[in-house]
């Protein structure tokens, strides 16, 4: 080929893998800590209201009530914790694209392929250029 100066596949490949792993973790945490996070203050105001004896000074009904209302807002927290979607392959390259900052998505054009293999000699050599400029782009690749 033209480009002898290319990277070896498993030095960048591997690096985007890792980045992209980091990426996708970053999105499991911004998705799961609101349901968790609702959940203790749910259970710190069961909590406070225990403490505050609350119970105590409420009729039978009340307490009913109360514990049914608490009841039902720990379900509310966790159906939207058992509803968390993983994210996608996509979804952590166009993180990581989004989080660098960097022009023409470099991670997601890595995982791109030539859709017709049978072009001719001019546009395998400009899909080669396309894949080295994403490459040492891939070297500035960070997550926020």
């Amino acid at each position: 080929m033209i480009f002898k100066d290319r990277p070896s596949q498993t030095d960048w490949s591997a690096r985007l893998k890792l980045l992209q792993r980091r990426a996708g973790l970053a999105l499991v945490w911004e998705r799961i800590w609101p349901p968790i996070a609702s959940l203790v203050y749910v259970f710190a105001l069961f909590v406070i209201a225990s403490w505050m004896g609350v119970w105590l000074e409420l009729s039978l009904w009340g307490r009913i009530i109360g514990l049914s209302c608490f009841g039902l807002l720990t379900l509310i927290c966790l159906f939207y914790l058992l509803r968390l979607r993983f994210p996608s392959h996509r979804e952590a390259l166009a993180r990581l694209d989004r989080d660098s900052g960097l022009v023409h998505r470099p991670a997601s054009s890595l995982s791109d392929v030539m859709v017709d293999q049978n072009q001719g000699e001019e546009t395998k050599l400009l899909w080669e250029l396309h894949l080295n400029r994403a490459r040492a782009a891939s070297k500035r690749l960070k997550v926020a």
